[in-house]
Formats: C-alpha cells, structure tokens, sequence
C-alpha cells in the first residue's frame, strides 16, 4: 500500500499524459478512449493498492453515492492532500459530479492544489477554489456548485522519526526526506521531488520558510524549526 506521498508524486509525475487509455487499463484491464479523469483517479488506487469506497470507477462522484462512501466522505472546506475531490458544473448540484481529481496541496479551507485527469485532454495540475469552480447562467444566478466534496482514502502510514535531528546542508538520509516532503506540502520547496540530500534548494526552502513563520533564517533545522514545519 502506498503512503500518501507516494500516491501524489505518482499523480504529479503524471503531469502532461495525454493518453488517458492507460488508465483505464491500470484499472479495469481494458483500454477505453471515453472520459477518463475517473479512470486517473482509479489508477491511483489500484495501483498504491489503497482502501478507498467507490474506486475503482469510470464515473465521477457525487452525494447519491454517500451509501458507498459512507464515513470517508469529506465536505468541500475540509480536504487535504490525498483525498480525491469531485466538482459539478452543469448543474446537477450535490447529485451531479461531472469531474473528479486528487488534492495535492491545500492552501487554507475550500483552496486546494490538484491534479486532474482529463483536462484540457492530458493529466493537468489546477488551483481550485469553491469561489473559482462555481458556474452561472446568462443572468447571473448560480449553475454549478463547483466543489461537491471528497473521498479519504486511507493510507499506509509514514514511517515516523523517534527523534527530530538537528538537520542542516550537507546531510543525508531518511530525516531530510521528511523535511523535503514537509517543505512540498506546504508549498515552500523550490524543487519538486524530495532526493533526501540537504542540499543548495533545501537551505533556501528552509531559510524561506523560517522567514514566513518568524525564525532567523540560518537555514537548519532545530527545536523551532521542526514544530513549525509540522503544527498544523
């Protein structure tokens, strides 16, 4: 089973695959040209072998689907990396999913970063909002709803530290994975895949952060530094 992280730098390694066929035969075992951003998100739990209700389907999801979902369902202000998100547009409101992704950031309540199959024909990475996905009629009043809301999967769990080390440029191992994968999250790496080397990007994606969050920037990673990097 996959960790969540490996789950979104699978989907993020897919950025600009435009043969969605491939997909379906991850999932079902056979290769179909129909709409597949359903098919995407499919191929993420089969092959991360994850515990998810309603995948794998060619369909998107929507609230007629809760019996299925059940406890798992997410509303659309609470996602987090991970969870897989569905989006109306037509109309059809909280029984009308037209279009499913995975959340791959979350920058505060209903403002996540996603990847998504089948958009713009080819596995696409978008800002969604629940402001910026609302659709509306010539006269203004509301069509879509945007965000429906989402599925949590669950998740084999990350390996944790028994201790937090002082981290600093030059070090190596699984501790500064943690700390570049922390860095990804929360949208401050200036790299896109964590290579557990304390190197040159890591020291200004340390030092950026230190400086958001009120630290002296010295670029290591301590006491003050790690609680910050991992409070919520």
């Amino acid at each position: 089973m996959w960790t969540k992280q490996q789950a979104i730098e699978y989907a993020e390694s897919q950025l600009g695959k435009t043969d969605g066929s491939l997909y379906f035969k991850i999932a079902f075992g056979y290769r179909s040209y129909l709409d597949w951003c359903a098919a995407f998100d499919s191929a993420i739990v089969v092959l991360g072998q994850l515990d998810c209700p309603y995948f794998p389907s060619t369909f998107a999801f929507d609230k007629r689907d809760l019996n299925v979902i059940g406890d798992r369902w997410v509303n659309p202000k609470d996602l987090q990396p991970g969870d897989f998100i569905s989006f109306d547009w037509d109309g059809g409101g909280e029984r009308g999913g037209d279009h499913v992704g995975i959340v791959t950031r979350r920058y505060g309540a209903g403002d996540y970063l996603t990847v998504e199959g089948n958009v713009s024909k080819e596995v696409g990475q978008r800002h969604r909002t629940i402001e910026n996905t609302k659709t509306y009629w010539p006269d203004g009043s509301l069509k879509g709803i945007g965000i429906i809301g989402g599925i949590r999967p669950k998740y084999k769990e990350e390996p944790k530290l028994k201790e937090l080390p002082l981290l600093k440029k030059g070090d190596k191992g699984f501790a500064v994975g943690v700390l570049q994968r922390l860095l990804i999250l929360r949208g401050i790496a200036t790299f896109t895949n964590p290579d557990e080397i304390f190197g040159d990007k890591t020291e200004a994606s340390v030092k950026k952060f230190q400086e958001l969050v009120g630290i002296y920037p010295d670029g290591m990673v301590g006491a003050k530094t790690w609680p910050a990097l991992t409070s919520k």
